[in-house]
């Protein structure tokens, strides 16, 4: 197991990959003021005489003085990157818990908020292939999907409870997952506007939840202190279920590579690394702040946003 670490000037609360395959290599990290992006690039000649991390390039490619804590970010699929020719499409989710859309290019920045978002929003994501589609939802117990073009409200789902997740198909493009703080799990389909399909934790309140972007079957998520895994082709009911930290989780991340593997960070800042198949821990790592973790989509990579760095652990699975 071996780990490198990128230094920052502002505590880190937030890192995301982009899950699109032309810039998968694009990394976001989000602090107290800045949103900062780079590109993470393996020298596959260096390859062949050093370890993976040995073999990485990370190279600055932009930066934004946001004016506010970055809690959470998602890609755009309209991002696109060649060179030093790139547009740069994120929504975040700002310290004051609204939503923030940023279009980014060589020569300007477009910063825009949602004006249209009310109440507290706990979780975004962008729709994996449309473009100026994104979903949310937090404490007004909706979870809303956007079209970023007019800035409007296109469809609007009532929950039972705060929304404190939302994840979209990684297969089937209308549908969406969200979770709930009271245990549920609902699943719905953008063609119908019906739920299609719900699970629920034994004991909330649930903290975080990820659809598996390997396997569209396989849902997980963590409350109470344990993690929750369903196989939905079985049963409504969690097929695994243990007690992931001594102290209170808040981060459950799928491994992209294989649904075998799962990422949680504690509260103190203890992240672990799960194998299911092997049922065994194959990364334990403890850091002094950390409010986030997020995988490479296609290397076996962990990244740790910390106080003023990155850590960048190679995870073996």
């Amino acid at each position: 197991m071996a780990g490198l670490t990128l230094q920052a000037d502002q505590l880190l609360h937030c890192a995301s990959f982009s899950p699109h395959s032309r810039t998968c290599h694009l990394l976001a990290i989000g602090g107290t003021s800045k949103l900062v992006v780079k590109s993470c690039i393996l020298v596959e000649s260096e390859l062949q005489q050093s370890s993976l991390l040995d073999a990485l390039e990370f190279a600055d490619v932009a930066q934004v003085d946001t004016g506010f804590t970055t809690q959470a970010i998602s890609w755009s699929a309209a991002t696109t990157h060649e060179q030093d020719s790139y547009r740069l499409v994120l929504c975040v989710l700002s310290g004051d818990r609204k939503i923030w859309t940023l279009s980014i290019d060589p020569h300007n920045t477009e910063q825009k908020v949602l004006e249209g978002c009310v109440g507290t929003v706990n979780s975004l994501a962008c729709h994996p292939t449309t473009e100026g589609l994104m979903a949310s939802t937090g404490d007004d117990q909706t979870c809303q999907v956007w079209d970023l073009g007019t800035g409007q409200v296109g469809t609007t789902f009532r929950l039972t409870s705060s929304g404190v997740a939302v994840c979209w198909s990684p297969f089937e493009a209308t549908q969406l997952m969200v979770a709930e703080k009271n245990g549920r799990i609902r699943f719905y389909d953008l063609c119908t506007n019906t739920p299609v399909m719900s699970l629920a934790t034994s004991v909330p309140p649930l903290i975080d939840a990820h659809w598996s972007p390997s396997n569209s079957l396989m849902v997980g998520c963590v409350a109470s202190g344990r993690w929750y895994l369903w196989d939905t082709s079985k049963s409504s009911l969690p097929s695994e279920s243990k007690f992931a930290h001594t102290n209170p989780v808040t981060k459950f991340r799928w491994c992209p590579h294989t649904e075998q593997a799962f990422a949680t960070l504690s509260c103190s800042g203890e992240v672990k690394v799960h194998d299911t198949r092997h049922h065994r821990t194959p990364l334990t790592y403890n850091t002094k702040v950390s409010y986030d973790v997020c995988w490479h989509p296609k290397l076996p990579l962990l990244i740790i946003p910390g106080d003023h760095c990155v850590h960048v652990w190679q995870v073996t699975i």
